[in-house]
C-alpha cells in the first residue's frame, strides 16, 4: 500500500483585452501595476516558478518551481498573455511540465482548459466541440504533448461535453461530490451518493455510451475549502499534516488530492506559494509520494462507477442559473441588489450567437470546403499570424483558390466566430451587476462579432438585442439598464479603420513614426506626411494606408491632428479620394492654421472631414495619458526649473533652520522635497547608480524629512535592485556593482521603503549557489575578495537569503 498526495491548481484570468486592438488597457485600481494580469503575475504566477523555503531563521534556503510538483491548468488566454508580455514566467511554466515529466513517470503536470472558460454545459452543440479542440490544440502548441485531462470552467459539466472530450482523447476530469448522483462498486448495486458520502481517495470510471468512457476524480472540497479560506496557508507544516491526517488504514494505494484556484497561493493569499513549496516538500520527507492525476491512473485504472449530475458546477448550487439567471449567488458585497439581469444577457448573446452560425454557414460555405473543420482549425492562425501560417491554412481550408477579398472575408467570418464564443466568458456573469467591468467585457467582444457579422453582410441586429437588454434592470444608478450599459459603455468603443487613423492622427503630434508603423493589431503606411510646429502650438496633415493584422482589411485615408495649444487635441478623418482633393484638404487646414483668427481651426474640420472630429477620449487610455504626459511637459519643465532655482537659493537655509531646530516653511519644503524625489527617481534609472550620490541624496531628504513617494519609490527601487544582482550574476567580481546594490538597501531601509524582492533574490540564491564558492576559494588566497565577500554577505543579509 502506498500513500499519494496531488494538489491540483487552476490557474487562469479571462481575456481583459480591448477586442479592437487585442490590448489591455491600463487599470488603475492595479497600480502600482499596469493592469491585473501584471499584478495576479507578480503576486502568484511568478512566485510559483520560484517559491521560497525558509529556515527555522526565516532565511531562504532554496528556491523550487511549485508548478513541476503539482497538477495544473493554466488557461489559455492566460498563456497566451504571459507568452507575449512575461515571456520568461511563461517558459518557466512550460518547462515545469518537462520537468515534471520526468518526476512523474513520463506524465506531465499541466493539463488542459476547455478555451475561453464558458459554461460548457450552456453552450451549443458547436461551441462546445470547438472549445475542446481549441482547447487541446493550444495545449500540444505549447506543452508540446496531447493533454491527458481537462478542467472544466467552473466544472460545469454535461454528458455531451464529456464525450467530445473522450473522443478527442481527454482520459479525466475534476468533479465536485455534489455533482456525484450514484455509484458502483465492482459487482454491487448502485448506491445512491446525493448526500455527498463519497470516497475522495480512488478515481472513478464514468461510462459515456457510444462505447466512451472517462476517468473521474472526485475533488475533496473540506481540504479544499480549508486551504482556500481556512487557516492551513499560515503554516506548510500544518498545511503537510493535515493532508497526511487524511489518509485511513486502507491495505491499497490512497490518492489524497484536492482541486482550487491556483491564484490561492500567493494572490488571495500572501507568500501562500511558499506555505505550498514547503508542504510538498515536507510531505517527501515523511515518505509520501507526489503525484498527478495522469500517473495516479497508470498505477490505478478505476474500478468504482459512477453515474453524475448534470448541468452542476463547483460555484453556482443552482443548476448553472448563476450564468442563466434566476439564481442569487453572488459575491455577498451587494445584498438586495437584482441579479436578473443574468438571463437578459445571455439571451442577447444567444440571439447574436445563431444568427452569427447561420451566416458563417452560408457565407462560409462560399469559401471554405467545410466551414465548421475550418472554425475548428482556426486556433493554429489565432496562435500564429504569419503570412506562412495563413497560407498553409487557406490551403488546407479553401474550397478554391481565395482572392485577397475573399480572405479578408474569410478572416472577418472567422473573427466574427471567435468572438461570438469570447463573449461567453464565465466572468462576464459570475459578478453583481451588469455594469461591472466583467459584463462590459464580454459585451465588448459581442460588440466586436457584431460587427464583423454586419461586415460581412450581415443584417442589422443591435436594435434586437438592444431591446432584450433594455429588460434587464441595472443596480449601478449611473444606469438604467442594459441597454444604455452598452450604449453608454460598449457602442462609443466600437473601433473601424477610420477611427484607427484619427489615432494615429492624434498620437503623430507627438511621435514621429517611420512610414511604415504598427499599432497594436493594425499596420500604418504614410504616403503624404505635412507637419508644423510652433511653441506648444503644432499640426500634422497626411495620407496612410491603415491595414488589420488579423483580418488583411485595408483602407486609405487622409487625416489631419491639431493641437492648438492648451488641452485642446483633436484629429479629423476622411477617405482618401485622390490627390488633387488631398492636397486641397491640406492647403486649407495649414492655411487656417497660419490664420487662426479667420477662421477656427475646429470649423475648418468639421467642413472637410465628415463623422466629426476624434478627441484625447477616442484613444486608448494608455495612449490619452502619454499625449497629455508630453503636451504637459513643458509646463511642467518650466515648474520644476522654478522649484530647482528655489531648491539651490534656499538649502543653505534649510541646513541653518535645521541646525537651529527651527521649523522649515511648507512653502520651502514642498518644491525642494519635489526637486529631491524627481533627483533621486532619475538616479534610480541609472544602470548602475552611484552610491556617494544616491547617499547624499538619502541624507537631504531623511535631514530634512522629506516624504518620499513610498508606492513608485518601491516598485522603482525593486525593479532596479533585481536588474542590478542580474549583472552581478554576469559579473560577480565587480565591486562597483555591490557598492551601487549597498547603496539603494540604504535608501530602502532610510526611507522605510517595501520593494518587491522577487527578482533580486532569484538572481542572488542563483549567485550564491552558482559563484560564492569559487569566491570563497580565492579569498582564502587573496585578501582583495574579503571585501567582496563581505558585501554579497551584506545583500543576503538584507535579501533575507541564507548565505
Amino acid at each position: 500500500m502506498s500513500r499519494f498526495v496531488c494538489i491540483h491548481g487552476h490557474f487562469y484570468q479571462p481575456p481583459r483585452e480591448n477586442p479592437w486592438f487585442e490590448k489591455i488597457e491600463v487599470q488603475d485600481s492595479a497600480y502600482p501595476y499596469h493592469d491585473w494580469n501584471e499584478r495576479i503575475t507578480a503576486e502568484c504566477y511568478a512566485p510559483n516558478t520560484a517559491a521560497r523555503i525558509l529556515d527555522e531563521d526565516d532565511l531562504i534556503t532554496t528556491i523550487v518551481n511549485n508548478y513541476s510538483m503539482i497538477s495544473f491548468n493554466a488557461g489559455p488566454t492566460l498563456l497566451s498573455w504571459l507568452e507575449r508580455k512575461k515571456p520568461d514566467i511563461y517558459h518557466a511554466i512550460i518547462e515545469a511540465d518537462r520537468t515534471g515529466s520526468d518526476r512523474f513517470g513520463g506524465h506531465g503536470p499541466a493539463i488542459a482548459q476547455c478555451y475561453n472558460h464558458m459554461i460548457m454545459p450552456l453552450a451549443n452543440q458547436r461551441d462546445k466541440k470547438t472549445q475542446v479542440r481549441w482547447g487541446i490544440r493550444d495545449f500540444s502548441n505549447r506543452f508540446g504533448r496531447n493533454p491527458e485531462g481537462m478542467w472544466l470552467p467552473e466544472l460545469a459539466v454535461d454528458l455531451e461535453t464529456l464525450r467530445y472530450m473522450a473522443e478527442e482523447g481527454i482520459r479525466y476530469v475534476i468533479l465536485e461530490p455534489h455533482q456525484v448522483s450514484k455509484i458502483r462498486f465492482p459487482g454491487g448495486e448502485w448506491m445512491d451518493v446525493s448526500d455527498g458520502n463519497i470516497d475522495f481517495g480512488v478515481p472513478y470510471r464514468l461510462y459515456l455510451g457510444n462505447g466512451e468512457e472517462i476517468a473521474v476524480f472526485i475533488n475533496n472540497t473540506q481540504i479544499a475549502h480549508d486551504v482556500a479560506f481556512g487557516p492551513l496557508l499560515r503554516n506548510g507544516y500544518q498545511f503537510s499534516r493535515r493532508l497526511i491526517g487524511e489518509f485511513d488504514n486502507r491495505q491499497t494505494d490512497q490518492i489524497v488530492h484536492f482541486a482550487i484556484d491556483g491564484e490561492t497561493y500567493g494572490h488571495h493569499y500572501h507568500f501562500g506559494e511558499m506555505a505550498l513549496a514547503y508542504c510538498l516538500t515536507r510531505l517527501l520527507d515523511e515518505g509520501i509520494y507526489l503525484t498527478i492525476y495522469g500517473e495516479y491512473l497508470e498505477r490505478n485504472p478505476p474500478s468504482h462507477e459512477i453515474e453524475i449530475r448534470e448541468g452542476t458546477s463547483w460555484s453556482c448550487p443552482h443548476n448553472l442559473s448563476r450564468w442563466s439567471g434566476g439564481c442569487t449567488c453572488s459575491t455577498g458585497v451587494h445584498p438586495g441588489w437584482s441579479l436578473q439581469w443574468r438571463g437578459y444577457l445571455r439571451e442577447a448573446f444567444d440571439l447574436l450567437r445563431d444568427h452569427a452560425a447561420a451566416h458563417f454557414e452560408h457565407a462560409g460555405s462560399h469559401l471554405f470546403a467545410d466551414p465548421w473543420a475550418a472554425r475548428d482549425d482556426y486556433i493554429r492562425i489565432i496562435n500564429d499570424r504569419s503570412k506562412e501560417a495563413r497560407d498553409a491554412y487557406f490551403a488546407d481550408h479553401a474550397s478554391h483558390a481565395l482572392s485577397m477579398e475573399e480572405q479578408v472575408r474569410a478572416l472577418q467570418l472567422l473573427e466574427m466566430q471567435r468572438h461570438a464564443m469570447l463573449m461567453y466568458t464565465s466572468c462576464g456573469w459570475f459578478f453583481d451587476d451588469i455594469a461591472g467591468i466583467e459584463a462590459i467585457q464580454v459585451m465588448w467582444y459581442a460588440a466586436r462579432a457584431l460587427q464583423f457579422y454586419q461586415a460581412t453582410g450581415g443584417d442589422d441586429l443591435e436594435e434586437d438585442i438592444l431591446a432584450i437588454l433594455a429588460q434587464a434592470e441595472c443596480n449601478n444608478p449611473e444606469f438604467a439598464d442594459g441597454a444604455t450599459v452598452w450604449m453608454s459603455c460598449v457602442a462609443p468603443r466600437v473601433t473601424d479603420l477610420r477611427r484607427v487613423c484619427g489615432q494615429y492622427a492624434l498620437t503623430s503630434l507627438f511621435c514621429i513614426y517611420p512610414p511604415t508603423s504598427r499599432h497594436t493589431i493594425y499596420e500604418v503606411t504614410r504616403y503624404q506626411d505635412e507637419r508644423e510646429k510652433e511653441e506648444e502650438r503644432r499640426i500634422a496633415v497626411g495620407a496612410a494606408t491603415i491595414r488589420s493584422l488579423l483580418t488583411g482589411e485595408s483602407g486609405d485615408y487622409i487625416y489631419a491632428g491639431v493641437h492648438p495649444g492648451g488641452p485642446e487635441l483633436f484629429a479629423g478623418v476622411t477617405q482618401y479620394p485622390g490627390d488633387r482633393q488631398f492636397f486641397e484638404i491640406r492647403d486649407t487646414i495649414l492655411a487656417a492654421w497660419k490664420n487662426p483668427q479667420q477662421k477656427s481651426m475646429y470649423d475648418v474640420f468639421h467642413d472637410w472631414f465628415e463623422g466629426g472630429c476624434f478627441r484625447l477620449s477616442d484613444l486608448l487610455r494608455d495612449e490619452a495619458r502619454g499625449i497629455v504626459s508630453v503636451a504637459l511637459d513643458i509646463s511642467i519643465s518650466r515648474i520644476e526649473d522654478s522649484f530647482r532655482t528655489m531648491c539651490i537659493k534656499y538649502l543653505p537655509l534649510m541646513e541653518v533652520m535645521h541646525d537651529l531646530a527651527m521649523p522649515i516653511p511648507s512653502a520651502i519644503t514642498v518644491p525642494v522635497g519635489h526637486v529631491l524625489n524627481a533627483d533621486l527617481i532619475a538616479h534610480l534609472g541609472d544602470e548602475i547608480p552611484d552610491p556617494v550620490k544616491t547617499t547624499r541624496l538619502l541624507h537631504l531628504m531623511l535631514r530634512f524629512s522629506i516624504p518620499p513617494e513610498h508606492k513608485k519609490f518601491s516598485f522603482i527601487i525593486g525593479h532596479r535592485l533585481g536588474k542590478l544582482l542580474q549583472c552581478l550574476l554576469d559579473d560577480p567580481e565587480n565591486t562597483v556593482i555591490t557598492g551601487s546594490i549597498i547603496g539603494l538597501i540604504d535608501v530602502i531601509t532610510g526611507l522605510s521603503l517595501q520593494p518587491p524582492l522577487f527578482e533580486a533574490q532569484n538572481a542572488f540564491i542563483h549567485l550564491r549557489d552558482e559563484h560564492l564558492p569559487a569566491l570563497r576559494d580565492r579569498a582564502e588566497k587573496d585578501r582583495h575578495y574579503h571585501v567582496l565577500i563581505g558585501q554579497i554577505a551584506e545583500i543576503g543579509q538584507f535579501l533575507r537569503v541564507k548565505v
